[in-house]
């Protein structure tokens, strides 16, 4: 597989990439119970510079009796796009940047653990427990300037980090009601010379817990209710914990003074977003067309109108002691995006 990509960056410039791939993989029954599948991945990137990888990869199942399995698994990953994402508490700024000369492709190895269980062919369990190393990862600097830069790659430092956790799943496959519940326990951290005085941190998308359940149930016929219900830990963002006042200007106008304030940060990721939830739901009516199939949907997303946290902005809290843009207080808001969304949607097939 090949691909050309064009980044284009919000100051305008762009960058051009070319990728490719080549891969193979097989399954070997070793026994009647044991399963492997071996394959490597070998990948070409060229920006300026041109990288190449070898991404090997092997699972194995193997079958304890007929409705229970285990398996594990290994991969290494080399990627050569970047999510570079922020962790300010105002609105997020994530660029897709690819690397370069002086920006090396990650690097991850995951190693996993689980298991299978079939219940009488009505419930299925699944578990699986993970770790990912990762190194060679890019975030953005203290201090970086982030607009209308046209040296982005020099607001860039280079770390490594750590995936780990466990999900399990629960699986109703038979009768009426059927759905599923699933349950990550997670902790995803980095580590950055420049960044934390070096020290480990979670970065914006560490998520502790995450819940999701979801259900079907026909009403009727022609009609099935369909819900589901999302939960997660928020994310973990930067707060400033005070400002620093520093003099722009002697100030010539009504006898003002002005001054500019820069946030202090006494840490990465010293605080979490709200909790995250949400429900959806909706009702299908299956139509009888003269030709092909068709189904009317009436849904609701965020059913009971959560207003969950998209990021936090600080409210100045102004005075009038003549010295101009050096409000005595931040009053943090949380700034939410969608309330309920009903809608209808209508597909047909022929």
């Amino acid at each position: 597989d090949s691909e050309q990509a064009t980044e284009t960056l919000s100051k305008g410039e762009d960058l051009n990439s070319r990728e490719a791939g080549i891969y193979f993989a097989d399954d070997w029954d070793i026994t009647k119970k044991l399963r492997v599948n071996v394959g490597t991945r070998f990948t070409l990137f060229s920006n300026g510079k041109t990288y190449s990888g070898i991404e090997p990869r092997a699972s194995a199942r193997y079958l304890v009796h007929d409705n229970f399995s285990i398996k594990a698994s290994y991969a290494r990953m080399q990627q050569y796009k970047h999510l570079v994402a922020s962790s300010g508490a105002s609105l997020p700024t994530d660029i897709w940047y690819p690397s370069t000369q002086k920006i090396k492709p990650e690097i991850s190895d995951q190693a996993s653990l689980g298991f299978t269980w079939n219940i009488n062919n009505k419930f299925l369990i699944t578990s699986e427990g993970y770790y990912k190393w990762m190194r060679q990862l890019v975030d953005y600097k203290p201090g970086a300037s982030l607009l209308v830069n046209e040296n982005l790659e020099n607001e860039f430092v280079f770390g490594r980090g750590n995936s780990y956790g466990s999900e399990i799943t629960f699986e109703k496959t038979a009768g009426k009601l059927r759905g599923w519940i699933g349950y990550t326990l997670a902790w995803t951290t980095r580590q950055f010379d420049a960044i934390n005085n070096g020290k480990m941190f979670y970065p914006r998308f560490d998520r502790r817990h995450e819940l999701s359940v979801v259900a079907s149930y026909p009403l009727a016929r022609r009609l099935t209710f369909s819900g589901s219900w999302t939960f997660y830990t928020g994310n973990a963002v930067s707060l400033p914990t005070g400002r620093t006042i520093g003099i722009d200007a002697p100030g010539t106008l009504d006898n003002n003074t002005f001054f500019n304030l820069s946030p202090v940060y006494p840490e990465r990721s010293n605080y979490r977003m709200p909790d995250y939830h949400r429900l959806d739901v909706g009702i299908i009516l299956k139509l009888r067309p003269k030709r092909g199939s068709a189904d009317l949907t009436f849904s609701a997303y965020n059913a009971y109108s959560r207003l969950n946290a998209y990021f936090i902005a600080f409210e100045a809290i102004e005075n009038n002691d003549g010295m101009v843009g050096t409000p005595t207080g931040f009053n943090p808001r949380a700034i939410t995006l969608f309330p309920i969304i009903p809608s209808i949607t209508y597909n047909f097939k022929f």
